[in-house]
């Protein structure tokens, strides 16, 4: 049994059970606390799986830490230019499930415009809505 006095603490330990006393900050008396001491010791194949990646990490190239470089927005158009044009009519038939996002990838304009471009499209009958919600709609081409 080891008994270490400290200022103003006293600690004794037996076996790895370490127990420490306190001067009480309230009143007169002595605050004991208990702990069992320190992080469990690593089998073999863990500190050699720890050596590998301390390993991978010094030899892999530091990146350069913060922000990344600034994002290339694309442009994309604010109006579709002929909404009466054969092509796009053709390429939108060719799509099997139609929604906003699809539309406006594939002809480079905004999302916004892309939904009034389809709902347009859906009011003229050449499409008909097949689901969706108030948030986005999914289109389909009316069978000849």
């Amino acid at each position: 049994m080891e008994i270490l006095l400290h200022s103003a603490a006293a600690r004794w330990s037996i076996a790895g059970f370490t127990k420490q006393f306190y001067p009480s900050t309230q009143g007169s008396g002595v605050v004991e606390v208990s702990a069992i001491g320190g992080a469990k010791k690593k089998s073999m194949a863990q500190m050699e799986k720890t050596q590998v990646q301390q390993d991978k990490e010094e030899a892999a190239p530091k990146k350069a830490k913060g922000k990344p470089g600034p994002v290339e927005k694309k442009v994309r158009a604010v109006e579709l230019q002929r909404t009466d044009d054969q092509r796009v009519i053709n390429e939108i038939s060719k799509m099997s499930a139609i929604t906003p996002y699809l539309v406006s990838s594939q002809f480079n304009i905004r999302l916004g415009t892309a939904k009034d471009l389809l709902e347009e499209l859906e009011k003229r009958r050449i499409l008909r809505s097949v689901g969706g919600n108030a948030r986005i709609r999914i289109y389909r081409t009316v069978a000849a």
